[in-house]
């Protein structure tokens, strides 16, 4: 880590009134589409996922799944995704970006494919792309979006048959819609990528993945997040010579001790507080849950250096 940076001496702070300058970002967070969802099918079915047109419709109909999803275990019906892209663009038409921190798949996790999670994300990138043709929707990939679900490979050193390839290169296709073509190479690489949106303001976006503890291929090759946290250090440092500020957008929250590995955090910090006056935000999702995260200096801990938003998941999933 680059050490020449200020050393924090204060609480960072940004002015309370809204100034001219001030841009809206929308963020969409953890729409969890799931093809099979069926309306009056089973909402108690012990399993893992729910309301699923091959679980049957119980008899008592306050088991059965409504129309726009139901609380208990179960994922978003279609009517629910566009209602919500619709409703962004219908409220929000002087939104400047879209962040979208996924994820898309639904929690059937013993059905997953290549080719279902395929069609699931094209249709909901058709949808964002038919709705918000002029708006730049920035995405990233979580979790679910890998086939099997959770286990992101190492892009070197595996069999054809347990490489993120296909996902990668289908993320840079549609991603392309809204990005420019210099941001396909890491994207093909590894799922991230930085984008100057304006200027004096960067987009960073992460897969962090190398950090989740269900990721079993960090336990094969512990250096695994080594090329990606280098690469975030580089491009903060080049934002920070550039005067420009940073927002960091990671499916999985760094502040989360149970589902990102403690050398992660660790490193992360390091960068974090390195890069305090450059990066303004951080923005999440995967908790489903509604929350923010403070951020506070290792080495002055009374001073607090960042936030991580989240803003709650589309899917009601679960009890949410």
């Amino acid at each position: 880590v680059d050490a020449s940076g200020r050393p924090v001496t204060e609480s960072k702070h940004f002015p309370s009134a809204r100034g001219p300058n001030d841009i809206k970002i929308v963020q969409i967070i953890d729409l969890h589409y799931d093809p099979k969802y069926q309306m009056g099918y089973n909402a108690v079915c012990n399993r893992p996922a729910c309301c699923r047109n091959d679980q049957g419709i119980p008899e008592d109909p306050s088991e059965q799944a409504g129309r726009w999803g139901d609380y208990r275990d179960c994922d978003s019906p279609w009517d629910a995704i566009e209602d919500v892209i619709d409703h962004v663009a219908e409220f929000h038409p002087d939104a400047a970006y879209i962040y979208h921190t996924v994820d898309m798949i639904d929690h059937g996790v013993w059905e997953t494919s290549i080719g279902h999670n395929i069609g699931a994300m094209n249709r909901i990138y058709s949808k964002l792309i038919r709705t918000f043709p002029d708006t730049p929707v920035l995405n990233i990939l979580g979790n679910h979006e890998a086939h099997p679900t959770n286990v992101f490979a190492p892009s070197i050193n595996v069999r054809p048959d347990f490489s993120m390839d296909w996902l990668y290169r289908f993320s840079a296709d549609l991603w392309g819609h809204w990005l420019p073509q210099s941001t396909r190479h890491t994207i093909q690489q590894g799922g991230f990528y930085t984008y100057l949106i304006r200027p004096g303001l960067r987009v960073v976006a992460l897969n962090n993945q190398d950090c989740y503890t269900f990721n079993w291929w960090i336990l094969w090759r512990p250096d695994y997040l080594a090329n990606q946290m280098q690469w975030l250090h580089d491009v903060l440092l080049v934002a920070e010579q550039n005067n420009e500020k940073v927002h960091i957008l990671a499916h999985i929250p760094y502040a989360s001790s149970g589902s990102t590995f403690r050398i992660c955090q660790r490193e992360f910090r390091r960068i974090l507080e390195r890069f305090h006056d450059t990066i303004s935000a951080q923005f999440h999702g995967h908790t489903h849950r509604d929350e923010f995260n403070v951020f506070y200096s290792r080495e002055s801990p009374e001073h607090a250096i960042n936030v991580a938003w989240n803003g709650g998941s589309t899917t009601a999933f679960s009890d949410i």
